[in-house]
């Protein structure tokens, strides 16, 4: 029986801001791939037949590698690829159960968070050496990699999850004075020194707006200190926004800021997906000196980047930003588009991909 399928191996299907998932579902071997999750979140299956997807948590965890067998075999599946390494540790005997190559993909807190927060995890990722790569979005967590684990630098590679560029066209003008954050309201993310940074900002430049997207645990937080700090005219908070209306957003944005940083549990970026579509569409980036960030922003061509946890720097980066002269601003935005035309066209890492399943 000819084997002509993947099988794309991750903990939750369905994720909004996963979409690096939906996107190797769609694109890897020409699309024939089948999944197997442990979950569904917002259940997908308006964008792949349900017959495609075996969804582990349906059934006792002593039943799933006959299962996963049953599946595999169904759909000839010869390859796998697994989404988060932690979840490729607990997939790996059942893949070479079945006897498949498979690569591990990481992305940045199942690198450094559980590294530094669960013991014997680093340990545990020796199991990883049986794959026929490890793949992560950047030098940075490759090198961390290689300092916690016995993997071979040889067996780990580093390349942007990248974007469609065929979806990114160079934005119009944008807004003056505006900032746009889209993301998480999390640690790792900073949304308060951001906002504490954009306040010494916007008392030294009057006229800078600032516009943020997304939710989660600090949200109430962050919503709080605007309102005491009497910042309710210079930031709109935009609520979960669609993909479409991300894009309207960068697109508009003087610049895309984030003050990532590393939590307190080890928690870093892998490499921001925010940050790479606002470089598509050629809008500079003020952030910081941050995991991968900067691999593909360079200080002063693409953006601004200052030490994390600085606010001071930060709030004069976001007025540099705001005031750069005409020309050296559309020169910068040119240099962004180039950028991500040159490191991040997300066909770069499933051409790597699928050349790994087709030796």
């Amino acid at each position: 029986m000819k084997l002509d399928r993947i099988a794309v191996f991750t903990r939750r299907l369905g994720k909004q801001s996963e979409t690096f998932v939906r996107q190797n579902i769609e694109r890897l071997n020409a699309g024939e791939t089948v999944v197997v999750c442990r979950y569904l979140v917002d259940t997908p299956f308006s964008w792949i037949a349900e017959s495609r997807v075996l969804v582990l948590s349906k059934y006792p965890r002593w039943t799933w590698g006959v299962r996963i067998a049953w599946f595999c075999r169904k759909h000839r599946v010869g390859f796998a690829v697994v989404e988060f390494l932690d979840w490729a540790c607990d997939m790996q005997s059942y893949i070479r159960f079945l006897g498949l190559r498979y690569i591990a993909l990481g992305h940045g807190f199942d690198v450094t968070r559980y590294i530094q927060s669960k013991e014997g995890y680093a340990e545990r990722l020796s199991c990883l050496s049986s794959a026929s790569a490890v793949l992560v979005p950047s030098e940075f967590l490759k090198s961390a990699l290689v300092q916690a684990t016995c993997l071979s630098p040889e067996q780990i590679r580093a390349i942007p999850i990248g974007v469609d560029l065929n979806r990114f066209s160079f934005s119009k003008s944008p807004v003056p004075g505006r900032l746009v954050f889209v993301g998480r309201f999390v640690e790792k993310k900073a949304p308060l020194l951001l906002l504490e940074a954009f306040k010494i900002a916007v008392q030294l430049e009057g006229s800078l707006h600032l516009r943020l997207g997304g939710d989660g645990p600090l949200l109430d937080a962050a919503k709080a200190y605007v309102i005491e700090q009497g910042l309710s005219e210079h930031v709109t908070f935009l609520g979960s926004l669609s993909h479409e209306v991300v894009l309207d957003e960068i697109r508009m944005a003087t610049a895309v800021v984030q003050h990532s940083i590393t939590a307190e549990n080890g928690d870093t970026e892998g490499l921001p997906v925010i940050l790479q579509e606002a470089l598509a569409v050629g809008t500079p980036i003020v952030s910081t000196y941050h995991s991968g960030i900067p691999e593909i922003v360079e200080q002063h061509r693409h953006g601004f980047l200052v030490a994390e946890k600085d606010v001071s720097e930060m709030a004069d980066a976001m007025i540099q930003v705001s005031q750069l002269p005409q020309a050296s601003y559309s020169a910068m935005r040119q240099a962004c588009h180039l950028q991500a035309e040159t490191l991040l066209s997300c066909d770069r890492r499933i051409d790597w991909i699928n050349e790994q399943i087709n030796e």
